[in-house]
């Protein structure tokens, strides 16, 4: 989504509640428009600043550089009358042709900003402490922070120690060095004399979004198994958290993702249906998910329902009971990318009515069109609605998405990726992304799960002589389960194998890393011609 007149005009009602300033200039620097919070920074009704010179109101205001590069600029500014610091975003302002118009203007005050960051990195940081001590049962634990300075110590901790020397207290000490240091998690056990208590010590690094904390150490004198069947059962809760987002989990920094933030953020309480829009990948699923987590519905069911669900189902009704009694309280989401009949329409829609104790969301890939859906429905679908922008219209986000990916596909394989290098982000800046966020997502793990163990950096040149298919071989199909792409996705990337081997089994299974019965396997199982052998 571009911000463009058009929309400006759909969203001037949200605009004016939003806790940001926004000003739109035209190409002589007069202002145009203002929402209601810029009162605030220059002390006036928004209605008198039309007409006004932006220059008299900002000290050198960077508006000639975004018409002139038509690029998004951030800075620091000052407002002229009172000496404020503020922390301003200039965006170029289009017509609905897409013709420049002149200027998007967003405000903050300075202060505010380095408190919501200053907050924001403060209660992180306790979050996170807070979070791994809930996953263990033991009480004898402690906190090292990244300095190696101790911030917490049970004293449940310290009688563990008391009749050990001092030997084993700097042992410990190097296991927290060499944790912090590796960023891995270890466990290990120190038995100094066979007639004595074994000591099993778990060491876990603690981060943030790629930022070390420090890390937590448990101590225990139980057997081995015993803390391995621990591991294991805090490895389950991380998994069934896995599917809990926040509104903070949205990444972006664009002003289309701020704006689909702030509307989530506004509409996440009130029990109106909302449309969530975009493309296929660009997250859908993710902010519903992320809303219904903000709502005070949050401790109640949330429901996926898909399109094909309804039109596969031979007894609706029974199948409206089921969902109703499953999502009671809660939020059901309702994927609508496959079209329904007028019927089906009516009758989901006269179920959505009588509910009132649940909260739907819709998504949706493309705008609804009037002839394809009943009156009442397409009313339904026009009263909220959040349009989440395709990867190509947010590519100043891509960096910070493949850095978010690359942190969290690290920790799940096991690899030291530190850096894919900027020739390999320019290069996706370029490819098409028919399968927005969900394929940047999928082609970041399939390199970092491909990588070796001793990979640190991963440049274009290393991308292209590597056997592996070309992110612009992936293809976006609409209406499949996320299990379908991944299938389809595996099938085109075992041809691409064969094809590059003239269908060598023995040489393919080598280059894909699995057996060469595996691989028959797989052909037998995609319907792929074994071709030579």
């Amino acid at each position: 989504m571009k911000i463009n007149s058009n929309n400006l005009q759909i969203y001037e009602e949200l605009i004016h509640k939003l806790p940001l300033g926004i000003i739109v200039i035209n190409m002589q620097n007069k202002i145009v428009c203002s929402n209601q919070t810029v009162e605030r920074f220059f002390n006036t009704q928004a209605n008198y600043l039309i007409g006004i010179d932006i220059h008299e109101l900002l000290e050198n205001p960077s508006t000639e550089e975004v018409k002139q590069l038509h690029q998004q600029i951030e800075k620091k500014d000052q407002v002229k009358a009172t000496k404020q610091k503020i922390v301003t975003s200039y965006s170029p302002f289009l017509s609905q042709h897409n013709t420049l118009q002149g200027v998007l203007v967003v405000l903050e005050p300075l202060e505010r900003f380095n408190q919501r960051v200053s907050d924001i990195t403060e209660s992180d940081f306790y979050f996170e402490i807070v979070q791994e001590l809930l996953k263990t049962q033991k009480n004898a634990f402690r906190i090292v922070l990244d300095n190696n300075e101790e911030l917490l110590c049970s004293e449940e901790w310290k009688s563990e120690l008391v009749h050990h020397t001092k030997h084993i207290q700097d042992w410990i000490d190097q296991l927290a060095n060499q944790t912090i240091r590796s960023r891995r998690e270890r466990t290990d056990r120190y038995q100094p004399d066979a007639s004595l208590d074994t000591i099993d010590v778990f060491t876990k690094p603690i981060q943030k979004n790629g930022k070390l904390i420090g890390c937590v150490q448990y101590v225990t004198k139980l057997e081995n198994n015993a803390l391995k069947q621990e591991l294991r059962t805090a490895k389950k809760m991380i998994r069934n958290l896995e599917k809990t987002y926040q509104l903070e989990d949205i990444i972006g920094k664009t002003p289309e993702i701020n704006i689909a933030r702030e509307q989530a953020r506004l509409y996440a309480d009130i029990d109106t249906p909302i449309l969530l829009r975009g493309e296929q990948g660009t997250g859908k699923l993710m902010l519903a998910r992320a809303i219904h987590m903000t709502s005070h519905r949050k401790y109640h069911p949330f429901l996926k329902v898909n399109s094909s669900d309804l039109i596969n189902s031979n007894d609706l009704e029974a199948f409206f009971l089921k969902i109703s009694k499953k999502a009671k309280n809660g939020t059901i989401y309702l994927n609508l990318n496959q079209k329904l009949k007028i019927d089906h329409q009516n009758k989901l829609l006269a179920f959505i009515t009588k509910q009132t104790s649940i909260r739907f969301l819709y998504g949706i890939n493309q705008a609804p069109v009037i002839s394809e859906w009943s009156p009442d429905f397409y009313d339904e679908l026009q009263k909220y609605q959040i349009i989440l922008p395709s990867l190509k219209e947010r590519l100043i986000d891509l960096p910070l998405l493949v850095e978010t990916f690359k942190i969290y596909f690290n920790q799940e394989y096991d690899k030291q990726i530190i850096t894919i290098e900027k020739d390999v982000i320019d290069y996706w800046k370029k490819l098409n992304w028919s399968g927005n966020i969900t394929e940047l997502k999928l082609t970041v793990e399939r390199i970092i799960l491909d990588a070796s163990a001793i990979t640190t950096s991963i440049s274009l040149e290393q991308l292209h002589n590597k056997t592996i298919m070309d992110v612009s071989d992936f293809h976006d199909e609409t209406n499949l389960s996320l299990q379908q792409a991944i299938d389809q996705f595996e099938k085109n990337y075992i041809v691409k194998a064969l094809e590059q081997e003239n269908f060598n089994k023995t040489k393919t299974a080598k280059i894909l890393g699995v057996s060469v019965r595996n691989l028959y396997y797989k052909m037998e199982k995609y319907k792929i011609e074994r071709g030579a052998t």
